[in-house]
């Protein structure tokens, strides 16, 4: 009996230390084959271009000043954000155009 006991002890480890090793294999194999999937998907969205790009998304539209540009800085607003501007000095009311988008920095011109 104890013999018996023994045997299926051994064979119990005997699984759990191939199934151990098969999947260290395949972690090992999986590692290559997924970095070779996701650096063929980094290209950017075509139906898309702006995704996570909102600032270049506004580059072109024109927009009403909400503060005046004093000294090459002012706010606009735009839907629920409210943006840094700089550009020439311009009064509160004023159209303008943004020019350039850096980060959260607009550069706007006069409409």
């Amino acid at each position: 009996m104890t013999e018996m006991l023994y045997t299926l002890g051994t064979w119990n480890w005997l699984i759990f230390g191939l199934q151990l090793l098969m999947f260290a294999v395949f972690a090992a194999a999986a590692v290559p084959l997924w970095r070779r999937v996701a650096r063929n998907n980094t290209a950017a969205s075509t139906s898309n271009p702006f995704l996570n790009k909102r600032a270049d998304a506004l580059v072109g539209r024109v927009f009403t000043l909400e503060k005046p540009i004093i000294d090459g800085w002012g706010t606009i607003r735009i839907d629920d954000t409210i943006w840094r501007v700089a550009g020439p000095d311009t009064p509160a009311g004023s159209r303008v155009r943004i020019v350039q988008a850096d980060g959260a920095m607009l550069t706007v011109a006069s409409a």
